[in-house]
C-alpha cells in the first residue's frame, strides 16, 4: 500500500502560534550575537535553544501523511526532501551571489561544494541537514513510537546514552558535529513523537515523567558544569548534542508546547495578533531563509556597531516580512503575465 495522506484540514492554531514564536525567537537570537554588550540579549539567545525542537514538532504535528509500505516511504522521501531542498538551493544560490557582489567573498569550489551537499560552507545550512535527516528518520521513529513505548524508551535511552559521550572532547566532536548529532537528534525527534502522541489520548503523566525526567537530568549537568567551571549555556552544548542539551531540548519544548497551548486557545482566530501569527508560521521556512539574507545585507552595512537595538531589529523585521509578504504575489503575477503572453502567441 502507498503512502496515504489525509484530508485537508483546517489550520490547527496551536501548531500555528507555536512554530510562529519558534520563527520569531530564532530571529531574534540571531539579532543579539550583535549585541553583546546587553546580558539579557545573551540570556534569550541561551534559553531559546528551545526551537528547533520545536520545529521538528510542528513538522511531524502537520504531517499526516500515513507510510506503510517501502514504496511509500520511497515517495514520502522524495515529497518531503522536494520541499526541503527546493527551496534551500533557490537560497544558496541568492546568498553566494550577495557574498560575492555586495561582501566581495572569492568563492572556492570546497566552499561551495560543501554547501551544495550541506556538509559544511555556510553555517545556517546545519538545521537543513539536521531537517534530512530527521525527515528521514520520523517515518520509523513513528512506527516505533505507535507499536512498542517499550522499544521506544529503549531507543529514548541509547540517544541519550551517546549524547553523554560528547560531554568530553567537545572540541573533537564539534570538529565533525553534523554526523555526530544524527543520534542525539533522533532520540529529540522521537521525545516529540511520543509528546503529540499522548497529547492527543490524553496522556498527561506521561507527559509530566517526561518532563520531570528530562529537567531532573538537565538540572543534573547543570549543577555538574557548575561545580566543575564550565559553561552552563546551553549553545556550546549543542553541536553535536550532549546530554545537557539533549535534556534542555526536550522540557523546554514541552513547556513551549504547553505555553502555545493556552495561548492559542485564547486568541481570536479572526483578530490581528492570530492573522499575523498564522502568516508567520505558513511561511516560516520563506521567512527563515530571506532573515538569513535581510541579516547579511543589513550586517555588511552596521552590524550592531552604528545602530540602537530597536532600529537594528526593525532593518531585519520589516524587509523580511515585506519580502516574505510579496513572494507569493509576485509568483502569482509572473505566472499570470506568462500565461497571458502564452495565449496570445498560440
Amino acid at each position: 500500500m502507498k503512502s496515504s495522506p489525509s484530508k485537508h484540514k483546517r489550520r490547527d492554531m496551536h501548531i500555528d502560534v507555536l512554530r510562529a514564536m519558534a520563527i520569531l525567537w530564532m530571529i531574534v537570537m540571531h539579532i543579539n550575537p550583535s549585541f553583546p554588550q546587553y546580558a539579557w540579549a545573551n540570556f534569550i539567545w541561551n534559553i531559546g535553544q528551545w526551537v528547533v525542537p520545536a520545529f521538528i514538532l510542528c513538522s511531524i504535528a502537520v504531517d499526516k501523511e500515513n507510510v506503510q509500505s517501502f514504496k511509500g516511504y520511497v515517495s514520502y522521501l522524495i515529497k518531503r526532501l522536494k520541499r526541503l531542498l527546493v527551496p534551500y538551493y533557490l537560497w544558496l544560490i541568492s546568498y553566494l551571489l550577495l557574498a560575492v557582489v555586495l561582501g566581495g567573498k572569492v568563492l572556492t569550489f570546497p566552499y561551495v561544494w560543501k554547501n551544495i551537499l550541506l556538509v559544511g560552507g555556510s553555517n545556517y545550512n546545519w538545521l537543513i541537514f539536521l531537517f534530512v535527516i530527521v525527515t528521514v528518520a520520523v517515518p520509523v521513529l513513528r512506527f516505533i513510537a505507535h507499536k512498542s513505548e517499550v522499544w521506544s524508551v529503549l531507543f529514548y535511552f541509547v540517544a541519550a546514552s551517546v549524547s553523554v559521550i560528547f560531554v568530553q572532547n567537545r572540541s573533537y566532536f564539534n570538529a565533525n558535529y553534523r554526523w555526530w548529532m544524527i543520534i542525539p537528534w533522533w532520540g529529540i525527534t522521537l521525545a516529540v513523537i511520543l509528546l503529540l502522541q499522548w497529547w492527543k489520548k490524553k496522556r498527561y503523566t506521561n507527559i509530566a515523567a517526561l518532563f520531570i525526567t528530562s529537567l531532573s537530568v538537565y538540572w543534573y549537568w547543570y549543577l555538574h558544569f557548575l561545580r566543575n567551571g564550565a559553561s552552563t549555556h546551553t549553545f556550546p552544548h549543542k553541536y553535536p548534542p550532549d546530554i545537557y542539551f539533549f535534556n534542555f531540548g526536550i522540557w523546554s519544548v514541552i513547556v513551549a508546547f504547553v505555553l502555545t497551548y493556552f495561548l492559542a486557545s485564547r486568541l481570536n482566530p479572526s483578530g490581528y495578533i492570530s492573522r499575523f501569527l498564522t502568516f508567520t508560521s505558513k511561511f516560516s521556512y520563506t521567512i527563515f531563509f530571506v532573515h538569513i539574507l535581510v541579516l547579511y545585507v543589513v550586517g555588511l552595512q552596521f552590524n550592531g556597531k552604528n545602530t540602537s537595538y530597536l532600529a537594528y531589529s526593525a532593518l531585519i523585521f520589516i524587509p523580511t516580512y515585506a519580502i516574505t509578504w510579496i513572494m507569493p504575489r509576485a509568483k502569482v503575477l509572473v505566472a499570470s503575465t506568462a500565461q497571458q503572453i502564452i495565449t496570445r502567441l498560440s
